[in-house]
This record gives C-alpha cells, sequence and structure tokens, in this order.
C-alpha cells in the first residue's frame, strides 16, 4: 500500500507571508497575485460545501493552508489542510439536514448547520464571537468558512 501526497517545502501560508513580509518588494502582495491566492481557496471552499453532504472545515487560518510550488512557472499553488475540525452534515430522518453535537442535534428548516463552537478566535465568523460571548446554542453553514476565508484575505493584504 502506498500513499500519495504533494510535497509542500513552501510550509504554510502565514509562514511564507512572514518571510515576504521582509522583503522589500515581493509579488506575494500584488493586487493580481492576492486575486490568483484567493482563487484558489474560494474553488477549494466552493468543492467542499458542494459534496453531498457538504463539509464545513471550520478551522480556516493561515497556519492552515499549504503553498505548494506548481513545477511548470514555478507560482505558488494553496491548499487547504488540517480538516481535524471539519464536519460533515448529514440527512436526517425527515430528509433534513443537521448534525450532532454531544447531547444534542440541530434540525433547521431543512438547511445546513453545524452548532459546536470550534476554531480559532481570530476567524470566528460573528455569529459564532456572539455565541461564545452568550452561552447560546447557534447553528451555522457554510458561511462560517466563508467569513474566515475574508479574514484570510485581509491578513493577506494587511501584511
Amino acid at each position: 500500500t502506498f500513499i500519495l501526497q504533494t510535497n509542500c517545502f513552501r510550509g504554510t501560508l502565514k509562514s511564507l507571508l512572514s518571510r515576504h513580509a521582509l522583503l522589500q518588494k515581493s509579488e506575494m502582495f500584488e493586487e493580481w497575485n492576492v486575486w490568483r491566492q484567493l482563487e484558489h481557496l474560494s474553488s477549494a471552499l466552493d468543492y467542499l460545501h458542494s459534496l453531498a453532504p457538504p463539509l464545513l472545515h471550520r478551522d480556516l487560518k493561515p497556519e492552515n493552508i499549504l503553498c505548494v510550488k506548481r513545477p511548470g512557472d514555478g507560482s505558488i499553488c494553496l491548499k487547504l489542510a488540517d480538516f481535524g475540525l471539519g464536519k460533515l452534515l448529514n440527512l436526517d430522518s425527515q430528509g433534513k439536514m443537521s448534525t450532532q453535537v454531544k447531547e444534542a442535534t440541530v434540525y433547521l428548516s431543512g438547511k445546513m448547520y453545524a452548532s459546536s463552537l470550534v476554531g480559532t478566535f481570530t476567524f470566528l465568523a460573528p455569529e459564532l464571537v456572539k455565541a461564545l460571548w452568550t452561552s447560546a446554542r447557534v447553528g451555522y453553514g457554510p458561511g462560517a468558512d466563508i467569513w474566515a476565508l475574508g479574514c484570510i484575505t485581509a491578513f493577506m493584504v494587511l501584511r
């Protein structure tokens, strides 16, 4: 049995951006490159959220994005990693999307929701931060990953 995987010599997005931030001029922070990296990440999230059942990553952050150098042109391609907090949303017996959270199950009119409060605080969607402060049970879906993607984009352009 063999496992074939991509070698990510460039490290994480956080380490790559930290190295490039020290350079006088770097293509990593050029607008065209930020848009290209955003396209890589958004297409990966679109794939995960379009699966049947959908998969939420729930811990998107620069440390969980690996950088791979493309053999052809040497450009950087971003890959999502660390799916340890990922969650598959399942159909319940009535055909509604649900997810199990210890003793509770969230059923909300056929929409996809998770309810466990996990992830890195800096990249949490506002509804999750509010739920942490108020100890309220909240349902969330793919929008939480999209919020984290926006935070990652800000991280890239504000470096």
